[in-house]
């Protein structure tokens, strides 16, 4: 069994540690430019939602930051969007490019 992989109870389906969960936030949150400060302390307001008895404005305020780090995620995500657009299109256009040349030269 690999690290990390647990057979869930017979029912097909992986069990994460809070390592490999801590790994996957990191790796998703990474290329996006958070920091690892940004980082612990999603883990941090997320650990906590999931654990601890909170009160009600405990919960609020964690909820405050979670949702914080969505909507950075959904701009950068957005910004992610136009440039991939911009690389589709030139790389479209490098394309034609050769295309023509090849046209040219036969």
């Amino acid at each position: 069994m690999e690290a990390g992989f647990e057979d869930g109870g017979g029912l097909g389906f992986r069990l994460y540690t809070e390592a490999d969960v801590g790994l996957m936030v990191i790796r998703r949150m990474k290329p996006l430019g958070f920091t690892l400060d940004q980082m612990r302390d999603l883990l941090d307001a997320t650990d906590r939602l999931d654990g601890e008895q909170l009160t009600p404005d405990e919960r609020e305020a964690l909820l405050k930051r979670v949702r914080e780090y969505e909507q950075g995620t959904a701009e950068q995500v957005a910004k992610l969007r136009v440039q991939l657009a911009r690389a589709e299109e030139f790389a479209r256009t490098l394309r034609e490019r050769v295309q023509r040349s090849r046209g040219a030269t036969v």
